[in-house]
């Protein structure tokens, strides 16, 4: 599938790690969640899903914060929103883990429930 500038706009629900930790969403729903990555400091996000059978990865979308500054090619201006998207495939109940990464160290994790009905 080709993705378009902003596709993320198309996540019917998204994760919220202290607040929902567990949400339904319909077959072929895509969802996301959304984290701060700023490479150049070694901030970054990554996930794991338990079953990709019923939910895969869909595609991630990043936001820079200041476009204008990575143009002019200033240091650190890379700062961003990341969103990840998953797809519900089929039916059934997973999770899916969004690690919050420093420096290629995982920091804290959120797992998730996700049931596709």
């Amino acid at each position: 599938m080709k993705q378009t500038k902003n596709d993320y706009k198309k996540c019917s629900k998204t994760l919220h790690p202290l607040s929902q930790m567990a949400i339904t969403v319909a077959k072929n729903d895509v969802f996301c969640y959304e984290g701060t990555v700023h490479a150049s400091v070694g901030i970054a996000i990554g996930y794991e899903i338990k079953n990709n059978e019923i939910v895969k990865f869909h595609h991630d979308e990043t936001l820079y914060k200041n476009k204008e500054a990575i143009k002019k090619g200033v240091t650190g201006a890379d700062e961003a929103t990341k969103i990840l998207a998953f797809q519900a495939l089929i039916i059934g109940e997973t999770e899916v883990t969004i690690q919050e990464v420093f420096r290629g160290e995982v920091r804290r994790s959120y797992t998730f429930k996700i049931t596709v009905k």
